[in-house]
């Protein structure tokens, strides 16, 4: 029995927050103890598919975790995309197994060589905290959308104020009138 332990979804939608998610990924298979080579070409594999698949959906996604079971834990990264989800050859250079998973995603994954992989509690709530940390750019981005739905309120406010004052001008002036 395999038991899989999720540390989070990096969001990916322009090439800034696709390097950022090849550096959380290297530092996170860096944490899994994993050689800095190795560490770098997984990385470099991902940011490749992601580039790859970012060229027919908007929004790309990748789902990091460990499978473990015994003495075979395996890194499993899942893309997510609305569209092209075709492998990039990287993929079968630095990973054991790609296969299609559901809802049409791509699920690699790869053995991680010291076999006693035992992640504490902590270990996984601070890699969980890495891959879910939020870049400076979706920061500002997030920023923008607040500020821009903030724009379109108070549009909407002045017109409301405006009409109602049309209203008001002509309810006042009927009863003027009468």
């Amino acid at each position: 029995v395999r038991a899989m332990i999720e540390f989070g979804v990096i969001r990916i939608r322009d090439d800034a927050s696709l390097v950022d998610a090849r550096n959380k990924l290297r530092h996170f298979v860096l944490a899994l103890q994993v050689d800095a080579i190795t560490a770098t070409r997984i990385a470099v594999a991902a940011s490749a598919q992601c580039r790859r698949m970012m060229r027919h959906s908007r929004e790309t996604r990748i789902a990091v975790g460990v499978e473990s079971s015994g003495d075979d834990p395996r890194l499993v990264l899942t893309f997510q995309a609305s569209a092209g989800l075709d492998r990039d050859p990287m993929l079968e250079a630095v990973f054991d197994g790609a296969a299609a998973a559901h809802g049409g995603n791509l699920r690699v994954s790869r053995r991680l060589r010291h076999a006693r992989f035992q992640p504490s509690a902590d270990f996984v709530a601070e890699q969980r905290q890495r891959i879910e940390r939020r870049s400076r750019t979706e920061l500002l981005l997030e920023v923008r959308e607040q500020n821009e739905a903030l724009a379109r309120h108070r549009d909407q406010l002045e017109q409301t104020v405006a009409e109602r004052t049309v209203e008001l001008k002509g309810a006042t002036a009927a009863a003027e009138e009468a």
